[in-house]
């Protein structure tokens, strides 16, 4: 992804439980996937999985 990139980040509620974290790439017409969320998990931990 370079820096000239324009990205957009989502997170999308698959259910009550489940969060879908992603990146969205214009300039390339991209998604990439960051992770797939457990809502009942510490978020501090989902800061550590995404580094």
């Amino acid at each position: 992804m370079a820096s000239l990139n324009r990205l957009y980040r989502f997170c999308h509620l698959m259910n009550r439980r489940f969060k879908l974290i992603y990146f969205y790439d214009e300039s390339e017409d991209v998604i990439y996937i960051m992770d797939i969320w457990d809502t009942k998990m510490n978020p501090q931990a989902l800061i550590k999985r995404i580094k």
